[in-house]
């Protein structure tokens, strides 16, 4: 039985009302954070030529993300069909040159035939829930926060950073919980038959823990449109948009390729064609 780990999210306000929290520290500084991300914006080669990456990393701030983080098993009971090609016998007339008369043959033909299955699927999760409408679940999944040394509270631990305020109680962040096992055990399923019907899903609820997760926060904007990146402050994984590009240029740069491609193919087609040529005059 597998353990999964689905990324982190936020809080405060209501949430630290509830529980004291767990605290992740900091693996880096802003500008570790920053000098990772100027390096990961760097391998795009076809940026806007008037792009300052260096001004834009002065927005670069750290923050506070609380998380409900909920460790769950799940029973799922499922119902489906599945198919199987199945042989028939049908008739067809025989007739044409050299037949005197038509006749019946039997012909053996196939059809695809649906069968009603049923089953049960098991896992174990590891849920983090946003909880902070300025980061959302899919955000706070994509950054990755896994394998999490949590340490107890100790507010000199905060830095005077900012944490994040909270929307969500508790009881709010397992109704999402419970939304997104929901998903996860609907996908799982799909991959147990051809056809899903129907999956019914039974969650119980292991372990909660409230903590304080590390974010550095990257908005700026350019020619009129804002760009916005998060930052993992322990593993450094970043997610949010792509720096701004040169769309002209980067096509440019796709249309040689292809043309470079091209040439290449027909000129290795044309040296067999010489190869094959010369061999048949030997």
């Amino acid at each position: 039985m597998e353990t999964h780990v689905s990324p982190l999210s936020t809080g405060t306000g209501k949430a630290m009302e509830e529980a004291r929290p767990s605290i992740v520290k900091f693996q880096m500084s802003v500008k570790e954070a920053g000098n990772h991300y100027k390096s990961w914006v760097e391998k795009e080669k076809h940026l806007q030529d008037d792009f300052d990456i260096d001004s834009s990393l002065e927005k670069i701030k750290g923050c506070w993300v609380p998380v409900w983080l909920f460790e769950v098993s799940a029973e799922s009971a499922w119902h489906g069909e599945v198919s199987h090609e199945e042989p028939y016998t049908d008739w067809e007339t025989k007739s044409g040159p050299g037949v005197y008369e038509s006749k019946q043959v039997a012909v053996t033909k196939y059809r695809t035939v649906w069968e009603s299955v049923s089953g049960n699927h098991y896992d174990n999760y590891l849920v983090p829930v946003s909880t902070s409408g300025e980061i959302t679940q899919n955000e706070i999944e994509a950054l990755k926060f896994r394998q999490l040394d949590f340490k107890s509270y100790d507010e000199s631990y905060l830095e005077g950073l900012q944490v994040l305020a909270t929307d969500l109680s508790k009881m709010g962040a397992k109704d999402t919980c419970n939304r997104r096992i929901n998903e996860l055990e609907t996908q799982a399923c799909k991959y147990e038959v051809e056809r899903l019907r129907g999956c019914s899903t039974k969650v119980t609820y292991n372990t909660s823990t409230f903590a304080l997760l590390p974010m550095f926060v990257l908005s700026y904007s350019h020619k009129d449109r804002i760009y916005r990146n998060l930052i993992n402050g322990v593993t450094c994984e970043i997610y949010g948009d792509e720096p701004p590009i040169n769309k002209m240029k980067k096509y440019v740069s796709k249309t040689v390729e292809i043309i470079k491609w091209v040439i290449i193919l027909f000129g290795g087609l044309f040296l067999i064609g010489l190869l094959k040529s010369a061999i048949g005059q030997g």
